[in-house]
């Protein structure tokens, strides 16, 4: 991934827009979910890394914490 400063400040762009619009729609990103976001903003990720880590921690929830993932038509408890 490109960690010239011209590059890296194209990013900061992109990303502080995508965050200022999705806040607009009430949605609060979490300490970490930013953090995450300067990873990827520097260069220390890629996009596809940060995403295929997200899947993996998913596919972990779906078999520790199953209540997490309400099927919609299936009552919660």
């Amino acid at each position: 991934m490109d960690t010239n400063s011209q590059e890296i400040t194209k990013r900061h762009k992109q990303y502080e827009s995508a965050i200022a619009s999705v806040r607009m729609e009430g949605f609060e990103f979490t300490k970490d979910d930013l953090a995450l976001f300067e990873k990827i903003i520097q260069g220390e990720i890629t996009e596809d890394e940060a995403i295929n880590d997200l899947k993996k921690q998913i596919s972990e929830w779906k078999k520790t914490r199953p209540e997490i993932f309400i099927k919609e038509g299936e009552p919660s408890e």
